[in-house]
This record gives C-alpha cells, structure tokens and sequence, in this order.
C-alpha cells in the first residue's frame, strides 16, 4: 500500500514537470508570436525579425 502511495506521488511529481515544461514552451511560443506579429506590423530590426525566425541574432 505504501509503495504503491509513494509510485503515485512519483508520478505526480512527474506530471507537475511535464506540466511545467509545457507551460515554459507555449510562453516561449507566444513570445515568438507576438515578437513575429511586431517585427511584421512594424517593420522593425533585423533582431528582432531574426529572432522571430528562430535564427541566432549573430548569424
């Protein structure tokens, strides 16, 4: 019975970090949208365009 509480919370543990993880990627991912939609409405530096792209701003 304890064992299978502990294998329980493990897998809580582990579902909180997937969770985590995935909230990190979609902030990210919207991030880069809103800097896409910005760099598009405006025009704006290559910096910012680059970084939309996905591309390292020194390349």
């Amino acid at each position: 019975r304890n064992a299978s509480a502990l294998k329980a919370s493990s897998y809580l543990r582990r579902l909180s970090g997937i969770f985590l993880l995935f909230s990190t990627l979609m902030t990210q991912e919207i991030y880069v949208l809103l800097l896409r939609c910005k760099a598009r409405t405006s025009g704006g530096p290559t910096r910012v365009g680059s970084l939309a792209t996905g591309k390292p701003a020194r390349a």
